[in-house]
């Protein structure tokens, strides 16, 4: 996933947006949340492990989280997310990269037009 030189697995930008999500606590990522027995008491549950801290400033964690939530509310996923029963928040979508072209090479076919 990813687009030029940025290549991310799922779980990784998972990871990402739930740090951001989260304040800036890094947790240990978990497919589980517990195990369960066949009588449905726990035989094993995860608890949350904070592995480190990310320092984001207050007002740009309000900007970030705003436009995740606006994106759900008013944006591309608003017809799916609009009246769903918990928040949510999205992504738009990301730029498609036709090929590999240098800053100069750039500025040139800008230039052009």
């Amino acid at each position: 996933m990813g687009q030029g030189e940025n290549t991310f697995t799922p779980l990784q930008l998972a990871q990402f947006y739930m740090t951001v999500v989260n304040g800036g606590n890094r947790y240990r990522l978990h497919l589980v949340k517990e195990i369960l027995n066949p009588d449905g008491s726990s035989k094993y549950k995860v608890e949350p492990e904070v592995l480190d801290r990310v320092e984001i400033k207050p007002e740009t964690y309000k900007a970030v989280m705003q436009g995740l939530e606006k994106v759900n509310q008013e944006g591309s996923a608003a017809s799916v997310f609009r009246n769903y029963p918990i928040p949510t928040g999205g992504k738009t979508g990301t730029v498609q990269i036709a090929n590999s072209l240098n800053s100069d090479e750039a500025k040139k076919l800008v230039q052009r037009e």
